[in-house]
């Protein structure tokens, strides 16, 4: 649908940090970004997914053959944790560890997804990453969910509301009528799909 109504029009697609990805929306020099929740002025979101926190971990390592992982059980010096970059999936992660008693003590941090499945090959070191790594992941790693109640993080499309663009909202009324589709099909009600991260 959006090839027919914007067949004349040229797109530029480019790759970022989340946060900065936030942050070029909010600046105006992006129309729309797919982030996490970043938490910045006039930037509003549409959640498109929420995906689940899975454990990424050496395909030879012992975890690996179980088919979910207890968080408990990750050696906490084998843990690679995160910088200040991915600020949305770290506090996720230390609110999770936190609540469940775990304490790492990690040697290593990841800024990115690359860097983390870099640093997870390298070092045979594990991980926590969002369920949409899976199809990054060399053979040497596998992903497994973690037991229990796995946290999840929100994957949206961000845009400026005052942005008058008409090609964004073509965008945003496609992404509508995909957010409902979905919603229909998993047998989900659907409430607004407008939201700002929390202060």
């Amino acid at each position: 649908m959006l090839r027919a109504q914007l067949k004349d029009i040229d797109f530029r697609v480019s790759s970022d940090f989340s946060p900065d990805i936030g942050e070029a929306i909010q600046r105006g020099e992006i129309d729309l970004g797919f982030c996490r929740l970043e938490s910045q002025p006039d930037v509003s979101y549409k959640v498109i997914a929420h995906e689940p926190i899975l454990v990424i971990l050496p395909a030879d390592h012992p975890l690996a053959a179980r088919s979910a992982i207890d968080v408990r059980d990750i050696d906490p010096d084998s843990f690679i944790g995160y910088t200040g970059t991915p600020h949305v999936l770290r506090g996720i992660v230390d609110r999770y560890l936190r609540e469940r008693g775990v304490v790492v003590s990690p040697v290593h941090a990841l800024d990115g997804i690359a860097t983390g499945i870099s640093l997870v090959a390298s070092t045979g070191g594990v991980t926590l990453l969002p369920a949409y790594v899976e199809p990054l992941l060399p053979r040497s790693l596998v992903s497994r969910p973690l037991t229990g109640n796995a946290p999840v993080i929100e994957i949206a499309a961000g845009y400026r509301a005052d942005n008058p663009s008409p090609i964004l909202q073509v965008f945003l009324e496609n992404i509508d009528q995909l957010i409902a589709s979905k919603a229909k099909a998993a047998g989900i009600a659907q409430t607004s799909p407008d939201s700002k991260p929390p202060p």
